[in-house]
Parts: structure tokens; C-alpha cells; sequence
């Protein structure tokens, strides 16, 4: 028991330590993407969008279930995620798809990529709500491991903190 335990607070530190690093990279980048006032920089709309084939930034996913009791616990999370994302409208199946040339060259369903793979990886949910953007306008919300759509809908709309859109001239 003392070595899982060892060996779980060795795994959280790895973690802590690569959350870190993600975050120090996303605020140095931000200031090529954001102006002063923190918002998007004229030049920031002619760059390249995240590549199809990887993330942009990677925040820690949950550990997978091993138990038929944890995969019913991640199912129905799973479940309670997928119905809070569409009831804050924030996810765009068709923009999701276009936009992610990987998802549609696999025939994935998009919600379901977005929820197992794209949120974790900082890919946006829809054109509405530019994840990359909320985590560089809020470094907290990275340092706490949250999903940026997560955060916005659990704490993030109540507190006043402002979504940018994804710009259109991004495919």
C-alpha cells in the first residue's frame, strides 16, 4: 500500500510538473497571439491554426478505468459531460468536423473525439469559444487542470470571464 502510494504522489508531481511547463509555454505564446489589452493581435489571424494531426496544448487526462465498477463511474461521467456541453451549446458538430480534417478523415463521431481526445488536447469545441485563447487570457484555469469549456460553464460564466470566438479567418 505505501509503494502505490509512493508511487501515485511520484505520478501527481510528474503531472504538476508537466502542467507547469504547458502553462509557461501557453503564456510566452500568448503575448505572439494577444495585444496588450489581451486581445487577438491583427497578425494573429494570418497564422495557421493548430495542425489536424496533433494538439496544441495537453492537460492530464483521467487515469483509465481497470474496474467494471470504474468504467461504470467513467461511463456515466462521460455521459454528464456530453449533456453538459451540448446544454451550454458551446459544442459545433459541423464546424468541429471541418475544422479537425483528422476527425472527419476517420469518421469519428465529433462529440465523442471532442470529449475523449480534442478537449484535452486544447482543441476549440466549436467557433464560439476559442479554448486556446481562454487558457492564455486565464493562466489559473490551466494551472488547475481544468477543461477551458468546463471551467467556463462551471465557474467561468458566473465570474464574468469573457470567451473570445474562434477567428473566422481560421479554417
Amino acid at each position: 500500500m505505501r509503494e502505490q502510494f509512493t508511487q501515485a504522489a511520484a505520478r501527481r508531481r510528474t503531472l504538476f510538473a508537466a502542467r507547469d511547463a504547458l502553462s509557461a509555454a501557453i503564456l510566452s505564446e500568448a503575448d505572439h497571439f494577444t495585444g496588450p489589452s489581451g486581445s487577438l493581435a491583427p497578425s494573429a489571424a494570418s497564422r495557421a491554426p493548430e495542425p489536424a494531426s496533433g494538439p496544441i496544448v495537453s492537460l492530464p487526462k483521467p487515469p483509465q478505468p481497470k474496474t467494471w465498477w470504474e468504467r461504470r463511474a467513467a461511463a456515466a461521467r462521460q455521459r454528464k459531460r456530453r449533456e453538459a456541453i451540448l446544454a451550454a451549446r458551446l459544442f459545433d458538430a459541423t464546424w468541429y468536423r471541418a475544422r479537425n480534417l483528422d476527425v472527419a478523415s476517420a469518421g469519428m463521431d465529433p462529440l465523442a473525439h471532442f470529449l475523449e481526445h480534442g478537449s484535452f488536447e486544447g482543441r476549440s469545441p466549436g467557433p464560439g469559444f476559442d479554448a486556446i485563447a481562454y487558457l492564455a487570457r486565464y493562466p489559473d484555469v490551466m494551472a488547475g487542470g481544468l477543461e477551458p469549456w468546463v471551467h467556463y460553464t462551471l465557474h467561468g460564466k458566473a465570474e464574468g470571464r469573457v470567451t473570445q470566438a474562434v477567428p473566422s479567418s481560421l479554417p
